[in-house]
């Protein structure tokens, strides 16, 4: 039973484990993800000396408030509908998707000395590799998966969520050597 199709019902929210479950994980990888931009407007040296703010990340941020601001007002408006709208955050979502395939990717398969990108990494190309497909076909599965294996692709969805709060802990605060 779907998550909508439950609270119709009158079972409540509580009563839909999908809905736990993915809310939770909506709400660690919202933590990390707001955690990761606000780590990112901070700029440290080598010896962890703070040296500033970085402002292109700021300009970032404040670009895709904007986007999104202007994406509110045509939908409110009768200019574009709620179509533009949802169009807007498909193609961030997209992108964000897209992003952190690539970050991850570079953490994991790049070497440690001379990386790709200048990213130190792990120099694990096939936990990359399998990193990068999971990520692929995780998010079709779970929009897939509602009407037909819910609960397991919730736990998968789940685990992946830990694993990849894990990796940000270890990049951010412990760092890659």
């Amino acid at each position: 039973m779907s998550t909508e199709a439950a609270i119709q019902k009158g079972k409540g929210i509580v009563a839909n484990p999908e809905f736990i479950l993915t809310f939770g994980l909506t709400a660690f990888l919202g933590i990390g993800g707001a955690t990761s931009v606000f780590a990112s407007w901070l700029d440290y040296d080598d010896e962890f000396r703070f040296e500033g703010i970085r402002v292109v990340a700021v300009a970032v941020i404040v670009a895709l408030a904007v986007l999104m601001g202007i994406a509110v007002a045509v939908r409110n408006t009768a200019i574009g509908g709620d179509g533009l709208f949802v169009g807007l955050v498909a193609v961030a979502g997209v992108v964000a998707g897209f992003i952190a395939i690539l970050t991850l990717f570079l953490l994991w398969g790049s070497p440690p000395q001379n990386g790709w990108m200048d990213v130190a990494g792990f120099d694990k190309p096939l936990i990359a590799a399998l990193i990068a497909v999971l990520l692929m076909v995780l998010a079709p599965a779970v929009i897939y998966g509602e009407s037909i294996l819910p609960i397991f692709v919730a736990f998968l969805a789940g685990v992946w969520g830990i694993l990849s709060v894990i990796i940000f802990v270890m990049v951010v605060f412990i760092g890659v050597e």
